[in-house]
């Protein structure tokens, strides 16, 4: 009965992955016609993936539901061209983006066919509790000496420049708590907490999911936050649906109050992001200024790619891939390679390139065959582990996997450090914690 199950399910995303190829073919070639209708059948093809994988399987966390509506609802949102630095892209970057995408689902589907023993973990309170007290105390602290290094609190100061500004070590450092927000949600919904003990850990939780990104105005740490510590925040919620709706308004208005925090006049906006009118069925439209930034950040990764597809003059051969170990080996290596082979923007400071364009400008069509498969494949692993394990910081690495598959489509987050650093903090919490058996 079970093995009928996984049968049916493995033919099931067959069917899927080939309706999803097929409707990736005719968005392309409608492109060249019509990119407002290509765009939106895109999107359509990114909403209908989420919905029906959602029911099915009553969960959001999943690397399937994800990996597919994320790429292919911005690539859907960057067809629609409305901002007037974007330009038509070329038949080369559909092909080498839709190769990227099959190699990754390909190498998750193998990894996540593994066997697996299921894990039974002893829970324990002492070692989670105290954790996030001093992760905490040690994140507040940073932040103090971030404050005191360079006088600026972002949300505070109406400098333009703020939200790069008061970058420090010490940011670093308070950002690599961040996992800690999940941990005290784990804590609050598995163990008998006196009230003090709640407070402590609610506290904890909103000060790192967030206090910290608003007072930085930073959207990114907010979207990042909240992805790795998914996992255990709908894994220890009883009522899902109502979760994912209040999450999703939530998370909306966060964003429009930070985006809004960043204080960019309406001539600026207009400067950097470009946004234009266009004509939808003699209807004109233009993108109001807060929505026009929202979208380049959704969109501009894949502009870039395409627009460098020509330009490259060689392959870095791992010099932006590898990007993270600068941050411990201080070398000029890296850095040499990157610099024979730079990359330029579409449009002036919007330098972000996706995870599918870093592998590329380092190892060309091979290499990101190859480099995503082996990423889907372990990822796969991991998920597997995740559904087979009671392991709260199990969940933690998995978070790290989501922020990757999800939010790829806007940079490469495993040439960030700071994913590195969530990965490597998680994983010695789930060394350390004391194993009770395996089932």
């Amino acid at each position: 009965m079970e093995k009928g199950k996984r049968n049916i399910n493995c033919y099931n995303k067959i069917f899927e992955v080939c309706f999803i190829s097929f409707m990736y073919l005719i968005s392309a070639i409608i492109y060249y016609y019509n990119n407002i209708i290509a765009g939106m059948l895109l999107i359509f093809t990114a909403v209908f993936i989420f919905v029906i994988n959602y029911k099915q399987n009553k969960t959001i966390a999943d690397i399937y539901l994800l990996f597919w509506s994320s790429w292919l609802g911005t690539l859907g949102l960057a067809m629609l061209r409305l901002l007037r630095y974007q330009q038509q892209w070329k038949v080369e970057f559909f092909l080498i983006t839709y190769i990227g995408l099959m190699s990754m689902i390909i190498g998750t589907f193998i990894g996540k066919s593994f066997k697996l023993r299921n894990k039974i973990i002893k829970n324990n309170f002492k070692l989670s509790y105290y954790t996030v007290i001093f992760g905490t105390a040690i994140a507040i602290l940073m932040s103090i000496l971030s404050y005191l290094r360079t006088g600026i609190i972002p949300i505070l100061s109406d400098k333009l420049t703020a939200y790069h500004d008061h970058y420090t070590r010490f940011y670093v450092i308070q950002v690599g708590m961040m996992p800690l927000g999940g941990i005290a949600y784990y804590v609050l919904k598995s163990f008998s907490l006196k009230k003090h003990q709640k407070v402590i850990m609610y506290l904890a939780m909103f000060i790192h999911l967030f206090i910290f990104p608003v007072i930085y105005v930073s959207r990114g740490t907010f979207v990042i936050g909240i992805f790795y510590v998914l996992p255990i925040l709908y894994y220890y919620t009883k009522n899902k649906k109502r979760f994912l709706k209040a999450g999703a308004v939530v998370f909306m208005i966060l964003i429009l109050v930070i985006t809004v925090s960043r204080n960019f006049s309406d001539a600026q906006v207009d400067f950097f992001f470009q946004p234009k009118e266009i004509s939808v069925f003699n209807y004109n439209f233009k993108l109001p200024n807060n929505l026009a930034m929202i979208y380049c950040y959704l969109t501009i990764s894949h502009d870039n790619f395409n627009y460098n597809f020509d330009r490259i003059q060689g392959y870095s051969y791992g010099g932006r891939l590898l990007e993270p170990l600068e941050v411990i080996i201080r070398t000029d290596f890296f850095r040499g390679l990157r610099i024979s082979n730079d990359l330029e923007n579409i449009s002036f400071g919007l330098n972000t390139h996706n995870m599918m364009g870093i592998i590329y400008y380092d190892f060309g069509i091979l290499g990101l065959i190859f480099v995503l498969f082996i990423y889907g494949f372990i990822f796969g692993i991991i998920e597997k582990t995740f559904r087979n394990s009671i392991n709260p910081y199990i969940s933690l690495i998995y978070g790290g996997v989501l922020i990757v598959v999800s939010l790829g489509f806007f940079t490469a987050w495993t040439t960030e450090f700071t994913l590195w650093m969530w990965w490597g903090f998680s994983y010695v919490l789930w060394r350390i914690n004391p194993k009770q058996r395996n089932a």
